[in-house]
């Protein structure tokens, strides 16, 4: 059960991540509409319209995003529903909330892999909490002891900067 708990946390993860990883365009930024949630805009076409625009893709690109969009069309509907209200949430985000939630995530992304998930599940765990609770769950000494000043700086920037769901 508590496998599921992390679900969103991970689709939103993985979310930021595919955002990140989109290729940079000279001069001719994307609107934050056109980004949104392209993997499951693929997902809903017909075969033959998906495979024409995945062709106009390098090959290196397109494998990542056949690889993303497979594992997007495992996903169960609910977890796809709220991965597609995680993906609204960032995108009604101010651009430099945007950014820096892209920056943190980032830094969470660098983290050595055996830390990503006690960070990822104290995160679940603070986002669901009220904000007095919160706040002293980050003022604990506990809190200071099992977290590095780089964890716990991601986990309270990400904790303010997006709003639960």
């Amino acid at each position: 059960m508590a496998a599921f708990r992390t679900i969103p946390l991970l689709a939103l993860l993985l979310l930021v991540q595919c955002l990140y990883a989109q290729p940079k365009k000279s001069n001719t930024p994307r609107p934050p509409r056109a980004r949104f949630n392209a993997i499951d805009k693929l997902s809903r076409m017909p075969p033959a319209q998906r495979q024409r625009q995945l062709e106009k893709l390098s090959p290196e690109r397109r494998a990542q995003v056949e690889d993303r969009l497979e594992k997007y069309n495992r996903l169960p509907q609910a977890q796809k529903e709220r991965l597609r209200a995680q993906t609204e949430t960032f995108q009604n985000l101010p651009p430099e909330r945007q950014e820096a939630v892209r920056k943190m995530f980032r830094r969470f992304n660098d983290l050595p892999q055996d830390r990503r998930k006690p960070v990822r599940e104290e995160l679940r765990q603070l986002r669901g909490m009220p904000e007095a609770e919160r706040d002293a769950r980050i003022n604990s000494e506990e809190f200071r002891n099992n977290y590095s000043p780089g964890e716990r700086q991601i986990l309270e920037n990400l904790t303010t900067l997006v709003p639960p769901n």
